[in-house]
């Protein structure tokens, strides 16, 4: 705007010289007819130096009225157009012709990646209430970016980029994963693996923020790679993991006792159908442990038994 009034100021000020330079050129003329030499020179003089006045000027005038008329939006930038302060449309990344009026605030356009996770000195993690009324701390990372169809109207509420940043996107965010978590109660699913789990809260919160923000802001991506849960409810998880590592080994170990049953069960058979198959096995067992397969043969009593090959 300060510069549009310079601008008229400065045609203002060819203008006004462009008259008083025809003004006193009729003079001059007047004069030089009526023999009056000394005002024809005065009156010529004046003249010559108001059109300088107003060809410079002029030109100034018009050179600064192109130049603020030229407005060069950023890469990767959305230019937001105000008319008298109100946002009236959006550019953009290259070069345009405004009216010199207008003027033209950029807003980044590019992917932005919001990183909200406790770390050394940043704790930047979202605080959320779960399911079983225990309260956890969420890593998480939500990736957006503006739509340059909707520059004008968030730019005529929330008038900046941080401001959009962290009172739309950071809260609706923070909301919906409150909204999630509210119905996720680590204790019943602690047997699914936290990659999983945390999978599909990111798919729900994802869905969640995009019905909150609507069609200003596209959300390319949720991610929830840890949540802090509070002691009582870790040590409760941890408490449930042992137990079910516990009812796995024991499980192993069932399915195991029954292997080795139905096997002595199918040896028992065997023999008594075919004593050669003890000696089979008690021959294998010699291989494995090593020893003399001297008893191995019923009847032998421990005598030594010449075993072809053997030495």
């Amino acid at each position: 705007m300060g510069t549009t009034i310079i601008i008229a100021i400065l045609f203002l000020i060819a203008i006004g010289a462009f008259a008083v330079a025809v003004r006193s050129g009729r003079q001059a003329r007047l004069a030089e007819r009526r023999g009056a030499q000394s005002v024809y020179e005065k009156k010529a003089d004046t003249s010559f130096w108001a059109w300088c006045v107003s060809a410079v000027v002029g030109f100034v005038a018009v050179l600064s009225l192109v130049l603020s008329s030229i407005t060069l939006v950023s890469t990767k930038n959305i230019g937001v157009v105000t008319t008298f302060g109100r946002p009236s449309q959006f550019l953009d990344n290259g070069l345009h012709l405004t009216a010199p009026w207008q003027e033209v605030t950029e807003l980044d356009g590019a992917i932005q990646t919001d990183n909200h996770i406790d770390e050394g000195d940043k704790k930047t993690a979202i605080d959320a209430r779960l399911g079983n009324n225990s309260t956890a701390r969420v890593d998480s990372t939500v990736v957006w970016r503006l739509k340059p169809e909707a520059a004008p109207s968030l730019f005529q509420d929330y008038r900046g980029f941080d401001a959009i940043r962290d009172n739309l996107v950071t809260r609706e965010f923070t909301a919906a994963i409150n909204d999630v978590l509210a119905g996720y109660n680590p204790l019943t699913q602690v047997g699914e693996g936290d990659g999983a789990i945390n999978g599909k809260l990111a798919t729900m919160v994802l869905d969640k923020l995009k019905a909150k923000v609507g069609n200003r802001i596209e959300v390319i991506g949720v991610n929830i790679p840890v949540i802090h849960f509070d002691d009582r409810t870790q040590q409760s998880i941890n408490n449930l993991q042992t137990e079910i590592a516990n009812t796995k080994i024991a499980l192993q170990r069932q399915k195991t006792a029954e292997a080795e049953a139905e096997a002595n069960r199918i040896l028992s058979q065997s023999v008594s159908h075919d004593p050669n198959v003890l000696v089979s096995k008690c021959l294998d067992l010699v291989r494995e442990k090593g020893g003399s397969p001297a008893g191995c043969w019923p009847g032998s009593a421990g005598a030594v038994v010449a075993i072809p090959g053997q030495k």
